[in-house]
């Protein structure tokens, strides 16, 4: 495995991470919003917009703003359209009871003339664990690995 590769993927982790995170923030935020304007509260003095808008207008803006950051939620996992282009990626999110980030799952598996590799990322909370999987020939799997990263190298280049 090159630094390279496994640098871009930590990346790509963490900045996901945060991502999530900062969409479940906005959700809470929103959620609590949804709930007080649901109930007629006059939010008007918090947030003077509303007193432009309206209640039902302003409600109608926070269920928009909860669906948007519900997607945003899991496009923030999405990898650059060209780098997705690569090889195919699968993403798998569940959510356990008491934890507060769901748990992610996502793989590229990539495949060259010297050989296959797939590209495990795993979360738990904000921890992430990177794994690469490649062929059992040590000399396949080192030409596979550079062949991935002159890919994401030429791929981000051309972005």
């Amino acid at each position: 495995m090159t630094q390279y590769l496994h640098d871009y993927f930590a990346g790509h982790a963490a900045q996901a991470i945060e991502g999530m995170k900062a969409a479940l923030q906005a959700q809470s935020y929103y959620k609590r919003l949804e709930l007080r304007l649901s109930k007629g509260e006059d939010l008007s003095g918090e947030l003077p917009v509303i007193a432009k808008v309206g209640n039902a207008g302003a409600l109608q803006v926070v269920k928009e703003a909860i669906a948007e950051n519900e997607a945003l939620e899991t496009s923030v996992w999405n990898f650059s359209s060209k780098v997705h282009k690569i090889g195919k990626v699968t993403l798998d999110m569940h959510k356990e009871p008491f934890e507060h980030l769901p748990r992610v799952t996502q793989a590229l598996f990539y495949k060259c003339p010297a050989g296959a590799i797939t590209v495990n990322i795993q979360t738990a909370g904000e921890n992430f664990k990177i794994d690469f999987t490649t062929e059992k020939t040590k000399m396949a799997a080192e030409m596979a690995m550079r062949e991935l990263e002159k890919e994401i190298s030429f791929a981000l280049l051309s972005a």
